[in-house]
């Protein structure tokens, strides 16, 4: 099965088990609301800074507060979005036992667990950071690739750390080298994930902009305001969506991958080519 195809069949059997519990969608609710207020706060902070010395934004943008800023920006936004995931993830693993608990046991969940969510959202942050600033200092293409690959590496290495953290309860360490275990046990050593997402998101952003462009073209002042204002409502639902389907789909695969077992209404088959080998052995 092909990377899209397989994709959209795992999108749409993860899509029965949210239409079962819409209200799994609070969670990349609550977690991109706190992650906009924690923003707003944190360069307010740095704009109060700005306005008392009388100091122009570029004269703050090489000094340690700037520096501090930034820091605290990618930390609590990691932050607050794998808090709430992990409680989403606790609420859908529970659901898979054919439990429906209230979103408060989701919460509480990741309450129990929040230093080793802090110390994950640390840990990704930095590395996040730092990849992006290789990415952006890297002047070769050879240099690129490789880092592309380095963070493609990762991801597949990482991708079962949430709910490793909130149902086996250990450090983010311990959970990463537990995600790996579990990905190269049932998929092997040699390979990339099979289910690109991300390749859906085009399609869909382009239908979400429709309103916009519409509104657009008409060149009126009534048009393009509600047009634009609807495509943002339409992309901020879909990124909701998405997050819920994703971390669904995360959770379905890691009790395929820590039980063995599939989830009711998930298709054995395609679980199992979630991840594909290929030539660049990522597990050492």
């Amino acid at each position: 099965m092909s990377r899209v195809s397989n994709g959209i069949a795992l999108i749409k059997q993860a899509y029965s088990i949210l239409s079962q519990d819409k209200r799994l969608l609070v969670f990349p609710l609550l977690g991109a609301t706190a992650s906009i207020l924690s923003a707003a706060l944190i360069w307010l902070g740095f704009l109060t800074l700005v306005i008392r010395y009388n100091a122009n934004t570029q004269q703050l943008a090489s000094t340690w507060p700037f520096y501090l800023c930034l820091a605290l920006f990618y930390l609590f936004s990691y932050f607050f979005v794998i808090f709430f995931n992990s409680a989403l993830a606790a609420n859908v693993m529970m659901a898979f036992q054919g439990k429906t608990l209230p979103l408060k046991y989701g919460i509480s969940m990741a309450w129990k667990n929040i230093k080793h969510i802090f110390a994950w959202s640390a840990v990704s942050a930095s590395i996040g950071l730092l990849l992006n600033f290789l990415q952006k200092s890297s002047a070769k293409l050879s240099e690129m690739i490789t880092i592309n690959l380095i963070g493609g590496a990762w991801s597949v290495i990482c991708y079962f750390v949430i709910p490793v953290l909130i149902i086996e309860n250990i450090g983010p360490f311990d959970a990463i080298k537990r995600s790996g275990c579990l990905i190269k046990k049932t998929w092997g050593e040699s390979l990339t994930s099979n289910f690109g997402l991300g390749i859906l998101t085009l399609p869909m952003l382009l239908i979400c902009l429709l309103p916009a462009v519409i509104g657009l073209h008409f060149l009126t002042p009534d048009f393009t305001f509600w047009g634009v204002l609807l495509s943002g409502i339409l992309i901020f639902i879909f990124i909701l969506v998405y997050s819920a389907l994703s971390m669904i789909l995360r959770c379905a695969l890691y009790h395929y991958a820590s039980s063995g077992q599939t989830v009711d209404g998930l298709d054995p088959n395609i679980m199992h080519e979630a991840f594909t080998s290929k030539q660049r052995t990522i597990f050492k």
